[in-house]
C-alpha cells in the first residue's frame, strides 16, 4: 500500500466519523424528544388530578386513556433508543479513532522509509559523473518532496495525537496554578466532574492535588452522569461563583489560560444560591 493509498483511506475514516456526529445529533434529538413527551405526559395526568381535586366529587375510577399510555410509552421508548444509541455510535467513534491513529503512523514510516531511499538515491547520483547530474538533481527533488510529505505526516500525527490524549496537568502546569491562586480573597474551592467519564474525573483529580494543602478543597470522588446523554451541553470547564466570589472566579480563568486551557473551553457563570461559594467543574473533553 503506497502513500497515496494511505490518505484515500485516512479521507474514507474521516468521512465515517464525521457520518458518526451526525448519527451521535439524531440519537441525542431523540432523547431529547423523548424527554419532552415524558414531561407533557405528567403535565397532562397532573391537569386531569387538578381537575378532579377542584370538582370536589367522588366518582369511580375512569377508563385509563389510551392516548397517555401511548404517549408515555413513546417517551420512554425514545429516551432508551435515544441513549442506547449515543452509546453504540460513542464505541464505534472510538474505533474509528483507533483506525485513523493506525493509519497516520504507517503512512508517516512509509514516508520516512520513502525519503531515506531518496536520500541513499540522491547521495549515489551525487557521486556519479557529470552526465548523471541531471539525474541526481531529479532524484534530489523527489526527495524533497517526500521530506515535505514526511513533516506534514508527522504534524498530523501529532496534533492527532494531542487531540485524542486524555487531559492531565503536568507538575509544572500544578506548581504555576498554585502560584496563581494564592491571590484568592477566600481560600476554599469546591471542584467536581460531571459525565467525562475516567478522562474527566482523573483530570479533576490533579487540579485536587494541585491545590490541597494550599486551599480548603472539598471535591466529588467520582463523576456525576447527566440524565439522557446530552453531554455536549456541558462545557469541558465550568466555573461558578457567588457574589462575593467574582474577584476569585476572574483568578481562576486567568489562571486556567496561563497554564494552557483554550479560553474557549471554559465557561463561567454567577450564582445566588451561595455568595461566598467557588466551583471548577470539569465536564466531557472537547471534540
Amino acid at each position: 500500500m503506497n502513500e497515496s493509498d494511505l490518505r484515500t483511506l485516512l479521507d474514507n475514516l474521516d468521512m465515517s466519523r464525521a457520518s458518526l456526529h451526525g448519527w451521535l445529533h439524531f440519537c441525542t434529538f431523540l432523547v431529547v424528544f423523548g424527554v419532552a413527551l415524558e414531561v407533557a405526559f405528567v403535565v397532562w395526568e397532573y391537569a386531569e388530578e387538578l381537575h378532579d381535586f377542584r370538582r370536589g366529587i367522588v366518582h369511580p375510577p375512569e377508563k385509563p386513556g389510551t392516548l397517555l399510555l401511548l404517549l408515555g410509552l413513546l417517551g420512554a421508548g425514545l429516551v432508551a433508543v435515544g441513549v442506547a444509541g449515543e452509546l453504540y455510535i460513542d464505541v464505534q467513534a472510538g474505533k474509528v479513532e483507533t483506525e485513523i491513529r493506525k493509519v497516520n503512523e504507517l503512512r508517516v514510516s512509509l514516508l520516512s522509509k520513502e525519503a531515506g531511499d531518496a536520500n541513499t538515491s540522491a547521495k549515489g547520483a551525487a557521486d556519479a559523473s557529470g552526465k548523471a547530474q541531471g539525474k541526481a538533481d531529479s532524484v534530489a527533488k523527489q526527495a524533497d518532496e517526500l521530506l515535505r510529505k514526511y513533516i506534514a505526516a508527522k504534524r498530523d500525527l501529532l496534533a492527532l495525537r494531542a487531540k485524542t490524549a486524555p487531559r492531565r496537568l503536568s507538575s509544572e502546569q500544578k506548581e504555576l496554578l498554585r502560584r496563581r491562586l494564592a491571590k484568592f480573597s477566600t481560600k476554599t474551592i469546591f471542584v467536581s466532574c460531571e459525565n467525562g467519564g475516567r478522562e474527566a474525573f482523573d483530570f479533576e483529580q490533579d487540579f485536587v492535588d494541585a491545590l490541597s494543602g494550599y486551599l480548603k478543597t472539598d471535591y466529588l470522588s467520582g463523576c456525576d452522569t447527566v440524565m439522557g446523554g446530552g453531554s455536549e451541553l456541558i462545557p469541558p470547564i465550568g466555573i461558578v461563583a457567588g457574589a462575593e466570589r467574582q474577584a476569585d472566579s476572574d483568578t481562576l480563568f486567568n489562571a486556567l489560560v496561563g497554564i494552557g486551557v483554550d479560553m474557549k473551553d471554559i465557561e463561567t457563570k454567577k450564582t445566588s444560591a451561595n455568595k461566598s461559594l467557588l466551583i471548577l467543574s470539569i465536564g466531557p473533553k472537547p471534540p
